[in-house]
């Protein structure tokens, strides 16, 4: 198994935010992870754990804490399979007693707005026993869109491997497959007067509403990042990545998206191992976007 230096862990939420290298160890708290988000967040020293997860909490119930490992493992084997990966290709921390992800389930802690974050080798996520649960309407089904989302990214994180370059590939791509794999996009953005209306809401703003232009964060308009409101963008990352992996678009493949994360984790730029594995340099890709999505959606 690959193994990547010891080094702080990266948090994803609606910000890319400094996790603390404790956040990753057994007997550590989420303190530093979850700071900015309700917490500081400690556990019961009662995981529950599943073949691929360790699942901590403070207080949610064991029938929640189940639940949410068995809708990870569900999720996880999906992704496995669609990505043709297994445990053998994940580069966990080496001081790691056992290879598994970690996930804090949110029981009656307060959780502010959010839902679900992830972090290099975990997630942390709403119980179903949390209010928020009830409150942003989740049933099964959006539990797992959630969850599968989440662990995508910390997937993404173990392939690449060197925590150094784990956040190598762009907000739009990262982001966008993992809300393709739940497939989000085929409820959201179908047509072309969706995109054009999409297009008209933000040309005026950073971007023009080009979800490839988002390379970073501070891509989004401030007026975006200022309302909170960067998850509008993720339907149409999501569709990026469907033009990218279509036949109908790149042709690309999972085999592609792997090696995509391996060369990041050897230090090449995503610029360059997109143009390597997709056939199109991200450049022209950005420049010829609308007019790519236009001939590939129907009117």
């Amino acid at each position: 198994m690959r193994r990547g230096p010891l080094i702080a862990g990266i948090l994803l939420a609606l910000a890319s935010l400094g996790c603390g290298d404790d956040e990753l160890s057994f007997g550590g708290s989420w303190s530093s992870a979850s700071r900015n988000f309700g917490g500081p967040f400690g556990h019961d020293q009662n995981p529950l754990r599943s073949e691929r997860f360790i699942v901590y909490s403070g207080d949610a119930t064991t029938s929640a804490r189940r639940y949410a490992a068995d809708v990870a493992e569900e999720s996880l084997t999906e992704l496995e399979a669609l990505l043709a990966v297994g445990a053998n290709d994940y580069d966990f921390l080496p001081r790691y007693d056992e290879d598994k992800i970690h996930i804090f389930a949110v029981g009656s802690q307060d959780f502010e707005n959010n839902t679900g974050i992830a972090y290099r080798d975990g997630i942390i996520v709403i119980s179903r026993d949390n209010r928020n649960y009830r409150r942003f309407g989740f049933d099964g089904a959006r539990y797992k869109r959630l969850i599968k989302h989440e662990t995508m990214h910390v997937v993404e994180f173990l392939l690449i491997g060197d925590p150094v370059h784990q956040q190598a590939s762009d907000v739009w791509w990262r982001e966008g497959f993992a809300t393709w794999v739940t497939g989000q996009n085929e409820r959201s953005v179908r047509t072309v007067a969706q995109v054009e209306q999409w297009r008209q809401t933000r040309g005026d703003l950073k971007g023009g509403g080009n979800p490839v232009a988002v390379h970073v964060w501070s891509d989004f308009p401030s007026s975006v990042l200022e309302a909170a409101d960067t998850f509008s963008y993720y339907a149409h990352f999501a569709l990026a990545v469907d033009y990218v992996m279509s036949p109908e678009g790149l042709g690309g493949t999972p085999s592609d998206v792997v090696a995509l994360y391996d060369e990041l984790g050897r230090g090449r730029s995503f610029r360059a191992a997109f143009a390597d594995q997709f056939g199109v340099s991200l450049a022209e890709f950005q420049r010829s976007y609308f007019d790519r999505i236009a001939a590939f959606l129907p009117p």
